[in-house]
């Protein structure tokens, strides 16, 4: 299971004493100690293998100029290289602690090792291994070649090469597994356990350390420069300062909409109450009783009927202020990037703005404005309140009936429950609000960038904000296509949330290249850094490899589950847990859609690059159940570059990651969960 959060607090406390990292807030970075064993926030930053930046999106190149400026960079570069490391290493303890929770205690040191060894070795040295080699100017391909040795696949032993630059990798690669294991033991140590299974593990893992300490000794020396790398040249980007969420129009948005909000829900409320009470003298009354299964279908019938119809009657009332929010946005992104006076592109960005914002407004209760302006039901709305709603009272029902609790009973929990809250309103406003201010920076950003100025995205969080978007805004400065740490493309990344998205504009200023970004590949979709977990590229590399080796038993995460959207299908409540991707089901997915199963449109390693992507944007469905666990299955779905991919995720009873169960092209052997 991944840590929920309670393992990210356990490092949250520390985020005030750390530097915001690059691309966050343009804030000075401080001088501070750079030991391993510093807790480090939960980080699971993607930043341009080909472009490394300093706190301050500033190229680590040695471009800023004397001693202390190279000093500086030197240690913002390894604080950056480390937290990346400590980010997945957080993660990785956390499934440690889930997987050693039970069984015998050498089984549990067996899959503690395994966990460690397998993120160590497949993920965060080849990472760092890769950015450093790049950062001193050498050539992807051999340094590569040279982390081969870490996994023994060639022996090892320094050959010939640069003797500075190789003992300064091996150095690095040496800090990252100390603060990676000093990460994994901390969250071990924190986990309660019992001393004897904690103990057992936590010697086992500094055995792993000495035995990777001795790897990272004999790595040979890269010996090769990047073919012209001092002679080229790239451009230089600057983040703009943030427009704050807090302002008049998101304030005055937000207690407009919580108004309406709040007196549909107390109405639905009333009629669910009311209903509630009259099924219940019908039961007692009836020819029988103690139907248990007659008055359940009774229930389902009556919430399957409920159309809440006072939650939509406020979406008009929700359309006109989010709209008012999206135009302010749009205004505002556009001054950032000083175009606001380019008059046609900010009435471009204004209709666009507001015809997105009205969209969702109507979305929110699973309708759609057509073109007359009357509000239709749409069958593709996500993160619908409504559904969300009848989701909460088919659980509080149930969980009533399971209790034996009269309806009477039932209906006054119903009354007491925060799904129909004032509280609730609020925080549906408010989100909603975010949203709207995100989409609508976001879409200027992208209507800049079609009338030819250079843009691209970052994000912006408040100091002490929560490790997810800390993790966000240390990723730096992204394409407006890419996803951040979390998943999402703007933001909120959850409830609560008040982070903002900037522009990052081009500098005309032009410095050299410590190396040549042809040999450094990108994700095929978003052009970002492809070798950190959860990326198109790595989702390939892992089905490469798991079908290159069926003993590979690798575990990737694909990022973060985005509640509503899947809660509704999955039966049960997902929000905050990861999507995964396995080896074993590469296989499986291999041996009934690959190329040699039959299927005409078959499944190759290439096309699990595009996974990430078809989870954050696809539509989302109920699908059946998986054969021989019987798992419920979540369909996705979405089209990219002309063909049509469908996942199908398992949901587990226990677990907190819904992991994909089997991946097909339309127009092949696709169906149910398979």
């Amino acid at each position: 299971m991944w840590p929920d959060a309670r393992h990210l607090s356990i490092v949250e406390s520390d985020l005030k004493a750390l530097s915001n990292g690059f691309g966050s807030s343009g804030q000075e970075v401080e001088e501070q100690d750079d030991e391993a064993s510093d807790p480090v926030a939960k980080v699971l930053g993607k930043f341009d293998e080909a472009q490394p930046r300093d706190a301050r999106g500033r190229w680590t190149d040695g471009s800023a100029g004397g001693e202390a400026g190279e000093a500086a960079e030197r240690a913002a570069f390894k604080r950056t290289v480390l937290r990346t490391a400590i980010g997945g290493a957080v993660i990785a303890g956390g499934a440690i602690v889930s997987a050693a929770s039970a069984g015998t205690v050498p089984a549990a040191v067996e899959a503690a090792v395994w966990i460690a060894e397998n993120y160590l070795l497949g993920d965060a040295l080849v990472t760092a291994g890769r950015h450093i080699g790049a950062h001193l100017g050498y050539d992807d391909e051999e340094v590569v070649h040279m982390l081969d040795h870490l996994a023994g696949a060639v022996g090892l032993g320094k050959a010939a090469g640069n003797a500075a630059a190789g003992e300064r990798i091996r150095d690095r690669l040496s800090e990252v597994v100390d603060a990676a294991l000093d990460a994994m033991i901390a969250s071990i140590r924190e986990a309660g356990l019992d001393a004897d299974r904690r103990s057992a593990i936590v010697a086992a893992l500094e055995d792993l350390r000495g035995r990777l300490t001795a790897r990272i000794a004999h790595l040979p020396a890269p010996a090769h420069k990047a073919v012209g790398a001092e002679l080229a040249k790239r451009r230089v980007w600057r983040p703009a300062d943030p427009v704050p969420f807090d302002r008049p129009a998101t304030r005055r948005a937000m207690r407009a909409i919580a108004g309406p909000l709040t007196t549909a829900l107390a109405a639905t409320r009333s009629e669910v109450v009311a209903g509630l009470r009259v099924l219940g003298k019908l039961a007692k009354v009836g020819p029988e009783p103690d139907d248990a299964d007659a008055l359940r279908h009774a229930l389902d019938a009556f919430l399957d009927a409920l159309d809440f119809t006072d939650l939509r009657a406020a979406a008009p009332e929700v359309a006109d202020e989010l709209e008012a929010v999206a135009a302010d946005a749009g205004r505002r992104a556009l001054a950032q990037i000083g175009a606001a006076s380019r008059e046609e592109l900010v009435d471009r960005v204004n209709t666009r703005a507001v015809a997105a914002a009205r969209a969702r407004a109507a979305e929110m209760v699973g309708m759609r404005f057509d073109a007359d302006g009357r509000l239709v039901p749409s069958a593709d709305a996500r993160m619908v309140i409504t559904e969300a709603t009848r989701y909460r009272l088919r659980e509080t029902i149930a969980s009533g009936l399971e209790r034996n609790l009269g309806l009477d009973a039932i209906a006054e929990a119903i009354e007491a429950d925060y799904a129909f809250s004032a509280e609730r309103a609020a925080r549906i406003a408010e989100y909603e609000v975010v949203s709207a201010n995100g989409a609508a920076s976001l879409e200027s950003y992208r209507e800049a960038v079609a009338d030819g100025i250079a843009v691209r995205k970052a994000w912006w969080a408040e100091e002490g904000c929560c490790a997810v978007c800390q993790a966000n805004a240390d990723a730096g400065a992204l394409t407006l296509d890419g996803a951040f740490p979390s998943g999402d493309d703007r933001t909120p990344a959850h409830p609560s949330c008040c982070c903002v998205v900037v522009p990052v504009v081009e500098d005309d200023a032009s410095i050299d290249k410590a190396f040549d970004p042809s040999k450094h590949p990108r994700d095929p979709d978003t052009g970002e850094f492809a070798g950190a977990g959860g990326s198109g590229r790595a989702a390939k590399r892992l089905a490469v490899r798991a079908l290159a080796n069926r003993a590979h038993q690798d575990v990737l995460d694909l990022g973060r589950v985005h509640g509503d959207r899947f809660t509704v299908h999955a039966g049960r409540n997902v929000d905050g847990w990861r999507h995964g991707l396995t080896a074993e089901f590469v296989r499986h997915i291999d041996r009934r859609h690959g190329p040699g199963s039959g299927d005409p449109n078959s499944i190759v390693p290439a096309d699990y690059s595009y996974l990430p992507r078809l989870l954050r944007q696809g539509s989302v469905a109920r699908g059946g159940k998986t054969r021989g666990q019987g798992l419920q299955g979540v369909v996705v779905r979405h089209t990219i570059r002309g063909q049509t991919y469908e996942a199908v995720l398992a949901v587990p009873k226990r677990t907190g990651s819904l992991t994909l169960h089997t991946f097909y092209k339309i127009g092949g052997q696709g169906g149910a969960a398979r």
